[in-house]
């Protein structure tokens, strides 16, 4: 199957007051952006984007920093994004707010032993290359710290353990997103959680592939995760399961049920392989926990993958 991956239109205000249009491969023109590096707190405001990362970024203990909604940051190759503090990147179903690379890739985002929850919804987070980085996991690499990802994208990254996310020691909630065509050239493609306390509800697992275990999701050393309502479809490892892999003896620490694990045979029935919306006909329609809180806007009984659920009508 030919795997192709949303790509969101990207438009640029350029100096002379016209807007233009940005493809996958181009430069972000100079005039048009706010450069940043160092050390950083405080907002950043939808009227300065798109803002460029020419060098790592910190947010410090104690400080965080908002992104405004409808923001787009592009990173220059090798920078990264430090958050000791906390990084607050919410938008809205109109106005998301984008990370990418300036060029074909970047380094990613490091949450450290941080002293604040840090929240992303509405957010893609693409072209992230974390793979040579021997001090790191994930390419959104969450340390001893707590992150909740909502309504979020996460597609075509690459990082030693955790394509799209890595818990470790780490609190993390994660909902209601896509993960389409991530990789790990250990475990987890798209998420690995160790030792972590991770609940995973209502997304899609698309097209990810890991060297070992989990081309979907691992999970390592279980503490107390949830996992369900997710749909794992074309993900593929080298060994063990190729969706989700559980790493740990005592199955008390985890729950995973209600969960849709495609094949050849058995097919969630996307609108295409780049909208993971579902058709009528789709097995993962009204079968998810069937329990009300897991209910989808409208009242009816859970639809599995990222756009069922209380918070699946994006």
């Amino acid at each position: 199957m030919n795997r192709t991956v949303p790509y969101i239109l990207v438009l640029l205000m350029v100096s002379s007051g016209c807007r233009e249009q940005l493809g996958p491969d181009q430069a972000l023109p100079t005039p048009a952006h706010t450069p940043l590096s160092g050390h950083i707190s405080g907002t950043l405001k939808f009227a300065n984007s798109p803002f460029y990362l020419s060098g790592t970024i910190v947010i410090d203990s104690s400080q965080s920093v908002t992104i405004e909604p409808g923001v787009q940051v592009f990173c220059d190759d090798s920078t990264v994004i430090i958050v000791r503090g906390a990084l607050l990147a919410q938008g809205t179903a109109d106005k998301t707010i984008l990370f990418t690379a300036l060029h074909t890739q970047w380094d990613g985002i490091k949450i450290l032993n941080s002293t604040g929850i840090s929240a992303f919804q509405f957010a893609v987070f693409e072209k992230i290359n974390a793979v040579n980085d021997r001090t790191r996991n994930g390419s959104i690499d969450v340390v001893n710290s707590s992150i909740t990802v909502h309504n979020c994208l996460l597609a075509q990254n690459n990082a030693p353990s955790g394509g799209g996310i890595s818990l470790s020691a780490s609190k993390g909630t994660i909902t209601n997103s896509v993960f389409s065509v991530n990789k790990a050239s250990v475990y987890g493609g798209a998420v690995v959680a160790d030792s972590s306390t991770a609940t995973i509800v209502n997304n899609t697992f698309f097209g990810n592939t890991s060297w070992n275990a989990g081309g979907g999701l691992a999970v390592s050393s279980a503490q107390d995760d949830t996992i369900e309502n997710n749909i794992f479809y074309e993900n593929a490892s080298r060994t063990l399961d190729p969706n989700l892999q559980i790493l740990a003896s005592d199955s008390s620490r985890y729950l995973v049920k209600y969960n849709f694990f495609g094949s050849d045979t058995n097919d969630p029935l996307f609108a295409s392989t780049s909208d993971f919306h579902l058709l009528s006909s789709s097995p993962c329609r009204r079968a998810g926990n069937p329990s009300p809180a897991f209910n989808n806007l409208d009242g009816s009984r859970n639809d599995q993958g990222a756009y069922g659920g209380p918070m699946g009508n994006w």
